[in-house]
């Protein structure tokens, strides 16, 4: 059972909120977010696809520079419990056009948590941020991939850089956001 106390910080926590989904909600990260992002990004099988593990200077170093200084990124904290589960790249590239990205810590995966992130995530671009265009990009033709197709993202190409992994792009735009709102998915 939930204590008093602990009811009132789950609520300041939750104020903070900029994108809300049925088990978790965005919100800015935090310096305070240091030892959760750095579980998730020191994990090598959770990192496989996006780079080698951080160190936890590394992580404290992106934390402030990407994460609050830019602010290009957004916490995914659980509704439920307060606790940071993952990272969520959301910055503008250029204007009118965001990009997207997600690190989940493995604990949560295989829960529907990433889609229910990242569906929440395109409607507050579309409807809030009046975005033309979102896209990500990922080397995990597996897991991400499925997820972006089940987003309803289309290809739209692979991005070769020397020495590194291939990045599969996907996209929607703003007219096939709306085609998909308006018959309720």
């Amino acid at each position: 059972m939930m204590e008093q106390g602990d009811a009132k910080a789950k609520v300041e926590v939750e104020a903070k909120a900029i994108v809300e989904a049925e088990r978790v909600f965005l919100r800015p990260f935090e310096s305070g977010d240091a030892p959760a992002l750095h579980a998730i990004l020191s994990d090598a099988e959770t990192m496989a696809f996006v780079e080698p593990p951080y160190t936890r200077e590394q992580t404290e170093r992106f934390l402030a520079d990407f994460c609050i200084a830019k602010r290009a990124a957004l916490a995914c904290v659980m509704r439920q419990t307060g606790e940071l589960i993952g990272y969520m790249l959301f910055h503008q590239t250029e204007p009118g056009v965001y990009e997207m990205g997600w690190i989940l810590n493995r604990r949560v995966w295989r829960r529907g948590l990433a889609y229910e992130s990242c569906r929440a995530l395109i409607a507050y671009a579309f409807e809030q941020r009046d975005a033309r265009r979102v896209f990500a990009e990922t080397a995990d033709t597996v897991k991400s991939v499925g997820l972006m197709e089940k987003l309803e993202m289309r290809f739209e190409g692979v991005e070769r850089t020397e020495g590194k992994m291939p990045l599969y792009v996907y996209g929607l735009g703003v007219e096939e956001y709306a085609r998909r709102a308006s018959k309720g998915l």
